[in-house]
């Protein structure tokens, strides 16, 4: 009997014989079945002009039962929400017609061919009253397929390879293990709305940033450009490295395995889902607005396990899945906002005893004054690409209100657009300072960059050269 690992392999080379799932015109999975039953090869047996009723299929893993339920089929034991109709069709095409590579007819000792202990029996009803009992025996070295002999019959048959898998399936192989589907032909991430990460400790929720959102609008305007921004715990920039490997993961994810079919709750809790490590909430615009995927998943030792809200089983996922990203810390971007140069009209740098209000014209390229006096621009560039390299650390946010104290260093853009963007700094302790955006809490950023951004600011206006790191 081949591992698990090989019927996984034959099955997703089984070629042109794998159903894609029902047709267009809803049609029953029977009729489906003989479309893709046309092999050439020597015919085992056809019953295309009849229909089946039942079949059990036994094999060293277990066995398992296909059941006519009026004009479609099923597995006994996977509820309906959780079957593979693509695999059920593969099973029920080789219960309609199986086809074979050759025919011995000259058999003198069946134990040669593995009939004395076969590895499946399958037992089939059909509504004609027929009644087929198949017996599948040793595998040929060679080819790779396995013989199988009808009992009303003296010859053995030789199957395909992908063909003998078929009869090794498990009932947990036919259920469905694409937990959540891909979005087509769109990246993940495009296609994510809103998700919200909850852990026993945190909660953070990403929105994408619409016109019909204007709050958030607004705030990605602060960054340049800004496809998601957390809203909860508060107004940051999503970290978009961080973010995309998260939805990733998460739209199109595929368990490689369901290790429990209708878990009790004493199964549940053994895998950790009476308290879960993290439960997702989805909501992706591929689908309907009110439509929200609820993913709860646990991890036990070095595996990740998930389960759906109002799916009756637990999966195991790949190895490659790891949910350490899905932290308040992965996910809020470290970076300071800064507006794009090219959307900037004016920027004001006020600290300690230094006001600088920088004057922007990009009409015919990149002219920046300062008052009645022409700021050279090659330096102008430098001084807000060293803003643009401004951070602070997520895990520590700014208080809840702003302080009463004057701010160590106010910086105020006014945008093309008309819209004021201020980022004011606070001083927090003797290396560290609180950042506000548009009075909205941020994070800790240390004091040398409100010190470089102001020493910098005096050396562009005095011509001089400066230190773009801090």
């Amino acid at each position: 009997m081949p591992a698990v690992g090989d019927v996984d392999e034959q099955l997703s080379g089984a070629g042109p014989e794998q159903p894609v799932g029902h047709d267009a015109e809803g049609r029953g999975e029977a009729e489906s079945a003989q479309l893709v039953a046309g092999d050439e090869g020597v015919v085992v047996y056809d019953f295309s002009s009849t229909t089946l009723i039942q079949a059990t299929i036994e094999n060293e893993a277990g066995s398992y039962r296909v059941i006519q339920e009026g004009d479609s089929y099923t597995i006994s034991a996977v509820p309906e929400a959780l079957l593979n109709r693509d695999y059920l069709l593969m099973i029920l095409s080789d219960l309609t017609m199986l086809v074979a590579e050759e025919k011995i007819e000259d058999v003198s000792d069946l134990s040669t061919f593995g009939f004395d202990t076969p590895g499946a029996v399958i037992r089939a009803q059909y509504e004609d009253g027929t009644e087929l009992v198949l017996l599948v025996g040793a595998q040929e070295p060679i080819s790779g397929g396995f013989y199988v002999k009808r009992n009303d019959e003296t010859g053995v048959y030789r199957l395909r390879k992908a063909r003998s898998a078929r009869f090794f399936m498990t009932e947990e192989r036919f259920v469905n293990l694409v937990l959540i589907e891909p979005p087509g032909s769109r990246s993940p991430l495009a296609a994510l709305a809103q998700l919200t990460v909850i852990r026993p400790d945190e909660t953070i929720e990403i929105s994408r940033v619409t016109e019909d959102l204007p709050v958030l609008m607004k705030a990605s305007e602060a960054y340049g450009v800004a496809s998601h921004m957390v809203t909860v715990p508060g107004l940051y920039r999503a970290d978009e490295t961080s973010l995309v490997r998260l939805s990733d993961m998460l739209l199109g994810l595929l368990a490689d395995q369901a290790v429990s079919i209708s878990p009790s709750l004493e199964t549940r809790a053994s895998y950790g889902f009476d308290n879960p490590s993290i439960r997702f909430l989805i909501r992706r615009d591929d689908r309907e607005a009110n439509e929200v995927i609820e993913l709860l998943v646990n991890q036990v030792e070095d595996r990740w396990y998930a389960m759906l809200e109002g799916v009756p089983a637990i999966y195991r996922l790949p190895t490659h899945i790891d949910f350490e990203v899905a932290h308040t810390a992965s996910l809020i971007s470290n970076r300071l906002p800064g507006p794009l140069l090219p959307d900037t009209k004016t920027l004001s740098v006020i600290g300690g005893e230094s006001a600088f209000i920088f004057t922007l014209d990009h009409e015919d390229g990149l002219e920046v004054r300062l008052e009645d006096e022409t700021i050279d621009d090659d330096a102008f560039r430098r001084f807000y690409k060293m803003l643009a390299s401004g951070y602070g650390d997520p895990s520590e946010r700014s208080g809840a209100e702003v302080p009463a104290e004057h701010p160590a260093l106010r910086l105020v853009w006014e945008l093309l657009d008309g819209e004021t963007i201020e980022l004011t700094f606070y001083s927090k302790s003797v290396q560290m300072a609180e950042a506000y955006l548009d009075g909205e809490p941020l994070f800790s950023v240390r004091k040398a960059f409100i010190s470089a951004v102001l020493d910098a600011a005096g050396k562009v206006v005095a011509g001089e050269s400066f230190e773009t790191t801090w």
